[in-house]
């Protein structure tokens, strides 16, 4: 009944978020050179798109914007692309791939470039499944890439680092420092053509992803309804069910955000307390004998996952995650004690391991909510006559320390 629950809200959050994703104010150029004020759905595109989705402000219908079609979109102040054919280079650096020869064997496409500084001297980007290269222009003029090839010389990787001296030659300033040290980086690049545009008293703007933090560390205890059925078929002890307890437990969630796709996944990995404590009254099946059988089970789980986000506003999002438990330091006892005081061997629980599925609320990145549920797990695996099956179904409150 509870999967069922999960399952519903997995589903509820989906339908309910993924039309409201990531439309921003906007504009676009058409090949008719008309500037169109509208909302841009912002995928955060890690590779160069050749096409996008937009919504004129008067209008739910929502468009294709391309190559065909497009001349230029940006989403104000965030990022900006424009069409331009250019010669690229699609050399792979693959090992297995790289050419022996290290000049450029540039082809002629029509890309839409990633605009990164723009000034009299602008700096682009283009990246695909294969290759990121940059490009330049200045004052206007159509871009060129910027060359920098990794090649094979006998068993050694070589580095044609011309674009250095392209930047020598045609964006070098008396108050700048050499290129000729300068890295094949977003970070270096952009870094020097805000120099030289400084230096030109150039006027310029950058075009930059919003910042965000990309770790966060949340303290998240919980409340656990916890389950345990054990079974003996060689026995007269039957099915023993402990039936559910509620129990809390604690953990500390370490949360690594992958820099792409509008930060919508994340590497999860959370160190959590359990504890579970039940007992039962049975009567064995051919001897009718009366057993107290108790344990107290405590354990430390180590969930490791994904997480994926949906994406409210800029306040909100909700969130689905998978993850795989492993478990340490279980050595837990099942007991029986006869009523008549005699005792037999206890059970030993061992560790094992299962998955966990979640559903949550994140709100401001720093409080949430999340339902999770645990598949079945075996602490009796190491028996060859026992078997086992714990359930867990977890409330959780989490709060970011940062």
């Amino acid at each position: 009944m509870r999967k069922l629950l999960i399952l519903s809200f997995l589903l509820c959050f989906y339908s309910k978020s993924f039309s409201q994703i990531a439309f921003e104010k906007g504009y676009l150029i058409n090949e008719s050179d008309h500037r169109i004020e509208c909302e841009i759905k912002n995928l955060d595109w890690k590779k160069n798109p050749t096409q996008f989705e937009y919504k004129l402000p008067s209008s739910q219908e929502i468009k294709i914007g391309n190559l065909e079609s497009v001349k230029e979109f940006g989403i104000n102040g965030l990022l900006k692309y424009i069409k331009a054919t250019v010669e690229l280079d699609e050399s792979s650096s693959s090992l297995n791939a790289m050419s022996k020869d290290m000049n450029p064997s540039f082809q002629s496409k029509e890309v839409f470039l990633n605009v990164l500084v723009e000034g009299k001297a602008t700096l682009y980007s283009y990246e695909n499944q294969v290759v990121k290269r940059y490009f330049y222009s200045i004052s206007g003029a159509d871009p060129k890439q910027l060359i920098y090839k990794k090649y094979k010389v006998n068993e050694r990787v070589g580095e044609n680092n011309q674009f250095r001296n392209q930047l020598t030659f045609d964006l070098s300033c008396v108050s700048i420092n050499s290129p000729m040290e300068l890295e094949y980086t977003q970070s270096g690049l952009g870094k020097y053509f805000i120099e030289y545009n400084q230096c030109s008293n150039s006027q310029y703007e950058t075009f930059k992803k919003r910042e965000s933090n990309l770790f966060h560390l949340s303290v998240r205890p919980g409340i656990s309804f916890n389950s345990l059925k054990i079974e003996n078929s060689q026995s007269s002890y039957g099915e023993i069910d402990f039936g559910e307890s509620m129990d809390f437990r604690l953990g500390l969630e370490a949360e690594f955000i992958l820099p792409h796709d509008k930060n919508r996944w994340g590497v999860i990995v959370e160190p959590t307390y359990r504890y579970y404590k039940s007992e039962e009254n049975i009567t064995t099946v051919n001897t009718n004998e009366d057993y107290l059988v108790s344990i107290e089970y405590t354990s430390i789980e180590l969930p490791i996952g994904f997480r994926h986000y949906f994406l409210l506003n800029e306040r909100s999002k909700l969130f689905i995650n998978l993850s795989y438990v492993i478990e340490f330091g279980s050595g837990s006892l099942i007991e029986f004690e006869r009523f008549d005081g005699a005792q037999p061997t206890p059970l030993e629980t061992h560790s094992a391991g299962n998955f966990a599925m979640g559903a949550g609320f994140k709100y401001l990145d720093k409080l949430n909510f999340e339902l999770r549920a645990h598949t079945n797990r075996d602490v009796l695996g190491t028996y060859n006559n026992w078997s086992s099956q714990y359930q867990s179904f977890n409330f959780i409150i989490g709060y970011s320390l940062f």
